[in-house]
């Protein structure tokens, strides 16, 4: 299990899920809305019973509000945490 380090900061969701090592990962940054949260979708759709998602974005509105919206219409509880460099870490587990 992945333990979040003191510079990264829980924004929203659960410090368990936060907190969940990752098994499907993918990099969004530099890409412009709506297409980090449709590359969210496509891999929530992908994603197996126990699979931990974890999306990476620069953006603060697509990481708070866009990925976060799109994973709890798939059913996923997630988590926020802007991470050390500015960017922001989704992690995602199927309710």
């Amino acid at each position: 299990m992945k333990m979040a380090t003191v510079t990264e900061k829980l924004i929203a969701g659960s410090r368990e899920i936060a907190d969940l090592a990752s098994t499907k990962k993918i990099d969004t940054r530099g890409l412009v809305c709506p297409f980090p949260a449709f590359e969210a979708g496509k891999l929530a759709q992908s994603a197996g019973p126990n699979d931990i998602l974890e999306i990476i974005s620069n953006d603060e509105y697509t990481a708070t509000t866009s990925i976060p919206s799109v994973l709890k219409i798939r059913a996923f509880e997630s988590a926020v945490y802007k991470n050390e460099d500015g960017t922001f870490s989704i992690k995602a587990r199927k309710t």
